[in-house]
């Protein structure tokens, strides 16, 4: 039987198996398995997500890369593995005994396009932060010569990337999730019945992910006084009120107040809203999908030039809100007037969700396009 290894830092989910199509693989006449690497540190600044023995059966995990490389010298040669990992100085053997042992290697990035839409990387800024931090400059120099190793053993070039947005590719190019999303539930009724405004949340103070790296980026007192006041201010000038459509790794009590949080309902909420507000956040391709105007928010943390994370967020925010043809405010300085909303270009929304939501052969499916490569 052929047989499809998934090799990820990706936790394992109903969401993480549609993204690698599972159930058509399974279909197809494929034997598929979900190998889980996030115990393990496999990059610099990679933060472990650990699972226990026990928590799933469904999937293998590995508590260190000896156990992981004896695994895939244990299997026969000939499977095709779908990677969703950094590949670097750690991985560097790992990738070279995946290309022994596969048919072919398969990189499925259903958020690359999205994560890096508008991403901002300012030189100056990103040079000094690895003079300040020399173990972070020796690992990207190793890092450096691990690619050109790789490169000139050819493995690089086998490696099958397929990416969401006609923009990256005539014929690796497949179709972001939300798009599938935004069919199935288009004309479900409305969650809420009168007018509100949806907030897209990022976590951002107190993402578990940052949280375990040591990454800076803004306290959480500070944060939730300010946008608690904003959104005051916002619902008393548009007399509806702000929802907040959850980050799916949040756990919030009492940060947004009495206003409603909702979890793993995004796209009920953007469908039926007045208008979105965001961060940064890739689930405002809702916002294109269902036509909605979008407000992009900072506050004057954003503006410090010694926080790195958050210089990147702002100037992502300039590049997506210039690109949209959105307004973007400094939330410390709102006034309460209603003027900020502009009207959506439906020329720029159809021009992003065909760049970088839409393969290029859609409405072909994202597996008949794998398919043809593999």
């Amino acid at each position: 039987m052929k047989k499809v290894i998934v090799i990820t830092v990706e936790r394992y989910s109903q969401k993480t198996l549609n993204k690698n199509m599972k159930d058509d693989f399974l279909n197809a006449g494929y034997d598929f398995e979900y190998w889980y690497i996030g115990n393990l540190k496999t990059y610099f600044g990679h933060v472990k997500s650990e699972v226990k023995k026990g928590e799933n059966d469904e999937f293998r995990f590995f508590q260190n890369m000896r156990q992981l490389l004896d695994a895939l010298d244990q299997e026969k040669s000939g499977f095709v593995s779908i990677i969703q990992f950094p590949i670097n100085i750690n991985t560097e053997n790992l990738i070279k005994l995946i290309d022994r042992k596969t048919s072919k290697i398969v990189n499925i990035d259903l958020n690359q396009s999205l994560s890096n839409f508008g991403a901002y990387h300012d030189s100056q800024n990103y040079y000094l932060s690895l003079i300040k931090n020399p173990r972070k400059l020796i690992f990207n120099l190793r890092n450096k010569f691990a690619l050109r190793r790789l490169s000139s053993e050819g493995i690089l070039d086998k490696i099958i990337k397929f990416q969401t947005g006609a923009k990256f590719s005539d014929d690796r190019s497949i179709t972001f999730d939300d798009v599938f999303t935004y069919l199935k539930i288009k004309r479900n009724p409305r969650l809420i019945d009168q007018n509100y405004i949806v907030f897209l949340d990022n976590a951002l103070p107190s993402h578990p992910d940052f949280l375990r790296a040591g990454v800076e980026t803004i306290s959480s007192e500070i944060y939730y006084d300010k946008m608690n006041k904003f959104f005051d201010q916002l619902e008393e000038a548009f007399n509806c009120e702000v929802v907040i459509a959850a980050h799916p790794k949040s756990t919030y009590s009492e940060q947004y107040g009495s206003r409603k949080i909702i979890y793993s309902k995004t796209a009920s909420l953007v469908k039926d809203c007045q208008f979105v507000i965001n961060h940064y956040s890739s689930t405002m391709s809702f916002a294109c999908l269902f036509k909605k105007p979008i407000l992009y928010i900072y506050t004057n943390e954003f503006l410090d030039s010694n926080n790195y994370t958050l210089q990147r967020i702002y100037n992502r925010i300039l590049f997506q809100s210039a690109y949209f043809k959105m307004s973007s405010i400094n939330i410390d300085q709102y006034k309460g007037n209603t003027n900020i909303i502009n009207s959506i270009s439906n020329q720029v929304y159809e021009n992003f969700i065909t760049d970088y939501l839409l393969s290029s052969k859609y409405p072909m499916s994202n597996f008949e396009v794998v398919k043809q490569f593999i």
